[in-house]
């Protein structure tokens, strides 16, 4: 018999005795684990205990001092909640429960459809400057914003738009002092030939987001073929240059530029120093 035969042999009765008569090995493996595993869910139920005291406390905290640190700090405001795509089960609910203590009331909430019926608003803007909005990408920009700024300061075109425009809406469109703004998913939609040709035309800097990803994840199926499985990466990194920014806090310089009716500011983001990296943090500064 070979040198290599008794080894297999021997290989092969070692993992028999362990599987039927070594029940001693077994047995204290066994119980060796099971003290291991019940210690270490021992200690993750004393954390979980820690952390659920730490939370009342902290919920205590936050329900006895809400109230009189807002207090009139938005008082007499009226606040519109507006929607893109649906709005979620109890949301106006929410907020109207926590603008209230500070003063303000929930005055109109719109749920706008998406996708917009272009069509059926085309009709309707028929004869106007906004006629062709269905097939004309700056129609369609100049429409959104008509939109945009009459649902924050009224108008007669939401009103006459408005079994065409929203799936859901409440309340008079009379001019509102804030805003909530609620989107169904995270992300711009890659496969959106008119967005990336916006993009392009645009001539922007940067495109940057408030949450985590400036693109939605995962880009809707393009069909067959080869197609890029980021598009909007894939556009402004490689095609046109363009420089993405996630999880930036932009709402003091929105504020601002919202107060000072501007849309333009000077950015500079230089990043770390990371040779072959993809990304890096950036310490991003708006210069109004």
């Amino acid at each position: 018999m070979s040198l290599g035969a008794v080894f297999l042999a021997l290989g092969i009765g070692v993992l028999l005795g362990v599987a039927l008569g070594e029940n001693g090995v077994v047995s204290g493996a066994s119980k060796n684990l099971e003290k291991s595993l019940r210690g270490d869910l021992n200690d993750a139920r004393s954390t979980n205990s820690g952390l659920r005291h730490e939370l009342a406390i902290r919920d205590e905290y936050e329900q006895q001092t809400y109230e009189p640190l807002v207090k009139d700090l938005l008082s007499g405001w009226r606040v519109g909640i507006v929607a893109m795509g649906g709005l979620p089960g109890g949301y106006a609910g929410q907020v109207s429960d926590a603008i209230e203590p500070a003063g303000a009331t929930v005055d109109s909430v719109s749920v706008i459809q998406s996708p917009l019926p272009l069509g059926r608003l085309a009709s309707e803007m028929k004869g106007t400057g906004l006629g062709r909005l269905d097939r004309s990408m700056d129609q369609l920009q100049r429409f959104g914003r008509r939109i945009g700024r009459q649902l924050v300061n009224g108008g007669s075109l939401v009103g006459r738009l408005r079994h065409d425009l929203f799936s859901g809406s409440r309340g008079e469109y009379r001019g509102l002092d804030g805003v909530v703004y609620v989107h169904e998913a995270n992300g711009l939609d890659g496969r959106d030939k008119q967005l990336l040709q916006w993009i392009s035309d645009s001539q922007i800097s940067a495109l940057i987001a408030d949450n985590y990803g400036v693109e939605a994840v995962p880009a809707k199926d393009a069909g067959p073929g080869e197609h890029p499985a980021l598009p909007i990466h894939h556009h402004c990194l490689f095609k046109l240059g363009i420089n993405l920014g996630e999880m930036w806090y932009l709402h003091e310089l929105a504020m601002w530029l919202r107060t000072h009716k501007r849309s333009r500011f000077l950015l500079t983001a230089p990043p770390l120093r990371l040779p072959g990296a993809v990304g890096s943090p950036a310490n991003a500064i708006a210069t109004v």
